[in-house]
């Protein structure tokens, strides 16, 4: 299946991530500060967007306070969506973040970017999720 001529409702049909009502915010993890999350806390969150499919880690980098980057992808038809953290910060690998998210990229057949956005946003000691992005899931999921 090629990508070419899908549109993004298409897409995350496809995609078939599961959406909960409580996300993340309401599942407690310890967290380093206010704006790092504990790895555990990540891995929810992937996990909470990869819903039991194979993924495979991309990229990870880490400096003294912790993983700043983290990159997970997983076949979707032809091409392939990742799923990338990114700590608030400049780093030496990925470059920089203005705020802790986690952002969602679609990739076509060739590898090319056919979009993205924000999936969840770490402040505060805790996990909110773009209602934008789950809204569309949402919808296009039926739900």
């Amino acid at each position: 299946m090629s990508f070419e001529g899908m549109n993004r409702r298409d897409f995350m049909k496809l995609a078939g991530a599961a959406v909960t009502s409580n996300f993340i915010e309401k599942k407690s993890f310890e967290s380093i500060d206010d704006d790092t999350p504990s790895n555990e806390s990540i891995i929810a969150v992937f996990e909470t967007l990869i819903v039991g499919r194979q993924s495979k880690e991309r990229r990870k980098a880490e400096d003294s306070n912790g993983v700043y980057l983290w990159e997970v992808e997983f076949e979707v038809g032809d091409g392939f969506v990742e799923f990338n953290y990114m700590r608030k910060g400049r780093h030496e690998v990925g470059g920089s973040a203005s705020s802790t998210k986690v952002h969602v990229i679609y990739f076509d057949t060739d590898g090319m970017p056919e979009g993205g956005s924000d999936v969840a946003r770490f402040s505060n000691g805790q996990w909110t999720r773009d209602e934008a992005f789950f809204q569309e899931l949402e919808d296009s999921q039926g739900i």
